[in-house]
């Protein structure tokens, strides 16, 4: 996996992706394609070769399978967190309200999942 973190300097956009599709019409060595795009020829090769190889690679598929990755990997935290017990319910800390523990929790947890997401995009 050519992504070993959130930060964006290490994941591919969109349009790198159109570039890499781009150049594989064209013909051109996927080492220079890396090269053009000012990353590894490694990065490249393995983008290619996990959406379909030379033959069916698109930009389009390779972007919305990562997408999909993305969103498999929050709802795996999801089921990490909730099995280790993080979303134990507890007394209700507020009468008037009538909002949990596990309901404060949870808003807290979306809060800083949707902050993670912006900033992947």
């Amino acid at each position: 996996m050519e992504e070993k973190t959130l930060n964006k300097k290490y994941l591919l956009t969109f349009e790198e992706r159109k570039e890499i599709e781009n150049g594989i019409l064209a013909g051109v060595d996927l080492k220079k394609i890396g090269q053009k795009l000012g990353r590894s020829p490694n990065t490249v090769y393995l983008e290619v070769n996990k959406n379909g190889g030379k033959h069916s690679y698109t930009a389009q598929k390779a972007q919305e399978n990562f997408e999909q990755q993305k969103e498999n990997t929050a709802k795996l935290r999801l089921e990490t967190l909730s099995k280790k017990g993080y979303f134990k319910r507890i007394r209700k800390c507020d009468l008037n309200n009538r909002i949990t523990n596990l309901e404060f929790q949870m808003e807290i947890l979306v809060e800083n999942i949707k902050a993670i997401n912006e900033k992947i995009k």
